[in-house]
């Protein structure tokens, strides 16, 4: 894996000497492409400095704990050095999450249509009640919602209701995967509090 950030890191550089090209900054597109994949390789880049400052800590306290004569400070090293390993094996986790290939809709907004089914005002009032729960979901994330378009009806319910979520997409399969058990986590306790939400 450290071999693959290691070109990651060379490609980052290469990456940074395009954007003094001036001919890359007129074209706006490319100029935009290009600070895309910039920023992207930059998180990359700023994980794996972090790692190689963790690991030549865990060096010097390693080196600290074998030369120390004082118990109670070859104790406080070994602590610090629990704390380090942590550490390493975090920053090691974020780069392979760093390293999963971008999808091209993963910046994407969303657009969503609620439509009342069958069973009248008890329908619209069930696709309004789903639409709050997406809302406040959004509000959660600071994610924008906008209305497109509504169909309302005057008990405060939708026939139907088109929004779109203007929000930065997962990226990463743990985010992914965190994100959904999070939704499933506000599902619940909108239950709980007397929602009636999809299973």
């Amino acid at each position: 894996m450290l071999d693959k950030v290691k070109r990651m890191v060379e490609k980052f550089r290469e990456v940074e000497q395009k954007l003094s090209d001036p001919d890359i900054v007129k074209d706006v597109n490319k100029y935009r492409e290009i600070m895309q994949e910039h920023s992207h390789l930059k998180e990359i880049v700023d994980c794996y400095e972090k790692y190689k400052e963790a690991e030549s800590q865990i060096e010097d306290t390693k080196h600290l704990i074998a030369e120390e004569k004082d118990p109670e400070m070859k104790e406080m090293a070994k602590e610090e050095l629990k704390e380090l390993d942590e550490t390493i094996e975090n920053l090691n986790t974020e780069l392979k999450h760093l390293l999963i290939p971008k999808d091209p809709l993963d910046r994407k907004n969303i657009i969503m249509e609620i439509r009342a089914g069958t069973g009248g005002d008890e329908a619209a009032l069930f696709a309004a009640n789903l639409f709050r729960m997406y809302s406040k979901y959004a509000e959660t994330r600071k994610w924008k919602i906008e209305i497109m378009s509504s169909n309302e009806i005057g008990i405060g319910g939708f026939k139907e209701v088109v929004f779109q979520l203007q929000v930065k997409m997962f990226t990463k399969t743990s985010d992914t995967r965190a994100e959904f058990t999070e939704f499933r986590e506000y599902r619940k306790q909108n239950q709980e509090e007397g929602y009636t939400l999809l299973p």
